[in-house]
């Protein structure tokens, strides 16, 4: 995971006032078997947990393929989301 750009203290404070997470994973998340591209924000509590993912699936913040979860460039994950 990585990003293009850091934000600046007015762009946190824009997250702020929009409820969106900052780029990069909250506090108290957990991730098992992901891969997650540059400028994707995880909420706070986010689970990304290795529980019987047999199958495919395509969501519009994530993907599930063979098992691993992808999370996408500039993807967002709301705080308290569990995939798994």
């Amino acid at each position: 995971m990585g990003a293009d750009y850091y934000e600046t203290a007015e762009k946190i404070a824009e997250n702020r006032r929009l409820g969106r997470p900052d780029i990069g994973i909250g506090h108290n998340c957990v991730v098992e078997k992901a891969i997650i591209d540059k400028n994707a924000r995880l909420g706070d509590g986010v689970q990304i947990l290795d529980r019987n993912r047999g199958q495919n699936m395509d969501t519009d913040n994530f993907v599930i393929r063979e098992g691993i979860v992808i999370v996408p460039k500039n993807a967002l994950l709301p705080p308290g989301t569990v995939i798994g």
